[in-house]
């Protein structure tokens, strides 16, 4: 199907296209609510959506292995719609962080400003490589092999998931 063959473009479409407007809606925004308030409270927001999706991550492994394979098939478009309504919200919460961090910054002067945006790109720069990372193992398996999907890809999938969301709540607590 489209969504099977394109769901990474779909998924960083949505963050980007719903960023870009949150962004604009900040623009409005800005002024009526203090910058400390808007951080702590997008890092709240963050924390609470990355929770749910590891939540709704480690609920998967608890389905016995036999019905594995069938539930996430048959469940795919409800998780599918359920992590792009995720992505959606972190995509509102991030570039009101954004926004508001580089406001923040900018009241000290651009040294700070430039620090701050240095430190963005580095970090974009820190999750694209992870995630490239965390993908090669996998896409080389898949390579190698040209059967379906197993039960024990499946489980190696999902666990990789659950760490990834857990940590990024880990460095979202620790930013906080």
């Amino acid at each position: 199907s489209f969504v099977e063959h394109s769901f990474m473009s779909l998924l960083s479409s949505t963050f980007t296209l719903v960023g870009l407007g949150s962004m604009l809606l900040l623009q409005k925004l800005q002024h009526m609510v203090p910058l400390k308030f808007m951080v702590v409270g997008c890092l709240l927001a963050e924390i609470v959506i990355f929770a749910s999706i590891s939540i709704s991550t480690a609920l998967l492994l608890l389905i016995p292995e036999h019905a594995l394979e069938h539930t996430l098939a048959s469940r795919a478009a409800i998780h599918f719609a359920l992590l792009l309504s995720a992505v959606a919200a972190a995509a509102v919460a991030q570039a009101f962080l954004t926004g508001s961090m580089l406001s923040y910054a900018s009241i000290f002067g651009s040294s700070y400003l430039k620090a701050v945006s240095g430190g963005m790109g580095i970090a974009g720069l820190a999750v694209a490589l992870a995630n490239y990372v965390a993908m090669l193992p996998n896409a080389l398996q898949q390579l190698a092999s040209s059967t379906n999907v197993s039960h024990l890809e499946s489980q190696t999938t999902i666990h990789g998931a659950l760490w990834y969301f857990c940590a990024t709540c880990v460095v979202l607590l620790w930013c906080f």
